[in-house]
């Protein structure tokens, strides 16, 4: 019976992870909430479970252009083809860092803030595997891609729920 059960389990598990590459190209910066002033949207475009990530550390990557963006991904870790990406935008990637098993994610809140220094704070939660979880033994690098509204930013900062310092990156101004 145990043989049977995990087959079961390892054929739902590759038929998940396949379905992504089957949805239909999808549109998600055309909508999204209201933004008061000293906020800016936050839409996630894509996201990956390999991205290559070399240490456990959080990392922010800020793409000012489209042509930024694809310049960067030359090895298609992000499958920027399969999607329709916005070409008046600007982009956030945040990778979680290595992890040593799935169960990790990342959860980007739909807004985030801007000083007046021109710092661009977003916040996310950072969702991991309980302990008593049962966890796939697979070295993950999740990712996700996110547009926001180009502007003369200074930094980009991303903290958790709880205020807590994740990963910054500074912009360099032409």
């Amino acid at each position: 019976m145990k043989p049977l059960v995990r087959l079961v389990v390892a054929a739902a598990l590759l038929a998940s992870l396949g379905a992504c590459s089957w949805m239909p190209t999808l549109k998600f910066w055309d909508s999204g909430p209201d933004v008061d002033a000293g906020e800016v949207k936050v839409r996630e475009l894509r996201r990956s479970l390999l991205c290559g990530t070399p240490t456990e550390a959080a990392v922010v990557r800020y793409f000012p252009t489209l042509e930024a963006l694809t310049a960067w991904d030359t090895d298609n870790i992000l499958h920027l083809g399969r999607i329709e990406l916005p070409t008046d935008r600007a982009f956030v990637l945040v990778e979680q860092g290595r992890r040593q098993t799935g169960g990790y994610s990342i959860e980007l809140r739909k807004t985030a803030q801007v000083d007046e220094q021109g710092v661009l704070r977003m916040s996310a939660e950072w969702l991991e595997p309980g302990e008593d979880r049962m966890v796939t033994q697979i070295i993950t690098s999740l990712c996700v891609l996110a547009s926001v509204k180009p502007e003369p930013y200074s930094r980009v900062e991303l903290v958790d729920k709880n205020g807590t310092f994740r990963a910054g990156v500074d912009i360099a101004q032409d």
